[in-house]
């Protein structure tokens, strides 16, 4: 979002006044039902974009979160909807998209306590405290994690939202996992537990085979914001 990374890389904060105008439209802030109309309005855009190219300019298009991560965000962890909702987003999608012949790339972690306390460890804290308080305090973490006596010591108190995290990532991807097995696309499964990029690359490379897809050679045209 365009006024988050404006602060993140000038280090400055807009006036209030116009961080709040901004805020208010954004697609991310929309109640749930509107969201999903506006995004799919925008995938159809891109499909017919992306359909009226030429077969000779043999363009691939690469989109990392928007088809299933930001939905089950929305869907799930902000707004707390029935699972069969964001289910129905993402088949929603699905639809639109499906005259592409895509294909979905999907990292998997093993162990998502390990992962996220890594990431917790590496990254700073204003990202952790943020990531922890969109999941806890809102949607699916408000109403399935409980968080006990408000007057813990500050170790503690971190350590329980860190477990109530993972505890919503671990439900998380439970229904990232019923979503992909109910998708009539081709899925590839990664691996990433132990976060070797050349281990995943030779996974890539030995399983876009089947699907004939020779990047060499290849135009990437400009980022898609969907």
């Amino acid at each position: 979002m365009g006024y988050r990374l404006f602060r993140e890389r000038t280090g400055e904060e807009l006036p209030d006044r116009v961080s709040r105008a901004i805020q208010g439209k954004d697609i991310y802030e929309l109640p749930l039902a509107l969201h999903i109309e506006l995004i799919a309005a925008s995938w159809t855009s891109f499909v017919q974009q992306a359909a009226a190219q030429k077969e000779d300019e043999a363009i691939i298009y690469l989109f990392e979160c928007c088809f299933i991560q930001n939905p089950v965000t929305m869907g799930m962890i902000r707004c707390g909807a029935a699972p069969e909702t964001t289910i129905g987003y993402v088949k929603r999608l699905e639809e639109i998209v499906q005259a592409l012949n895509p294909l979905i790339v999907y990292a998997d972690q093993r162990d998502l306590d390990y992962s996220f306390r890594k990431a917790k460890a590496e990254r700073p804290a204003e990202w952790s405290e943020g990531f922890m308080e969109y999941y806890l305090q809102q949607g699916y973490g408000a109403a399935h994690v409980c968080l006990t006596e408000e007057n813990l010591p500050s170790e503690a108190a971190l350590e329980q939202a860190v477990a109530g995290t993972v505890e919503i990532l671990r439900a998380r991807r439970k229904l990232e996992k019923e979503i992909l097995g109910r998708l009539e696309l081709p899925v590839i499964f990664i691996d990433n537990s132990d976060y070797d990029e050349a281990a995943r690359a030779r996974v890539l490379r030995r399983e876009l085979v089947p699907f004939q897809l020779l990047i060499r050679g290849l135009r990437f045209p400009e980022t898609h914001t969907l």
